[in-house]
């Protein structure tokens, strides 16, 4: 695969291409992104069941992974002593591991948002110096599941 090789070379690769793009492929990328999310749709989770929407041209089989089994790994393997983990940290984890992952794939346009809405994280805006703030995520304790919120 020649995408291979541009990764090996050090390249940066990003592909786009429809959900019915092979696995491999999407794996081989640094960024893949969903033809069906630039379109303004979003892809229904593993969890959730699958619609037919003609306008937005989706089918049963577009699905994505469930948040709570992308999102959880992540936090666990960039959170601090204290359980917590800075959500860029957790994000860029969650793209090495799931080139596809885009929170517009959930319907969210940032992933800020998308983790606000989980039920099985808490989220902490720190204050910074420069009048900006850092979100930071960690998993509830005694790990409660549960849907998302309503929005």
């Amino acid at each position: 695969m020649p995408e291979g090789r541009l990764r090996e070379s050090g390249k940066t690769v990003y592909g786009i291409g429809a959900k019915k793009t092979p696995l491999a492929f999407q794996n081989a990328c640094d960024r893949f992104t969903y033809v069906e999310v630039l379109r303004g749709g979003s892809l229904p989770a593993e969890d959730e069941p699958a619609t037919v929407d003609l306008a937005k041209e989706t089918t049963p089989d577009l699905t994505v992974p469930a948040i709570k089994s992308i999102i959880t790994p992540a936090v666990r393997a960039t959170a601090t002593e204290n359980g917590w983990a800075r959500l860029s940290t957790v994000g860029w984890h969650v793209v090495n591991q799931h080139p596809s992952f885009d929170s517009r794939n959930y319907g969210y346009p940032k992933l800020g948002l998308l983790v606000r809405d989980q039920s099985f994280l808490e989220v902490k805006d720190v204050p910074l110096d420069n009048g900006l703030s850092q979100m930071w995520v960690r998993l509830l304790p005694g790990g409660r599941a549960g849907k998302p919120k309503k929005r």
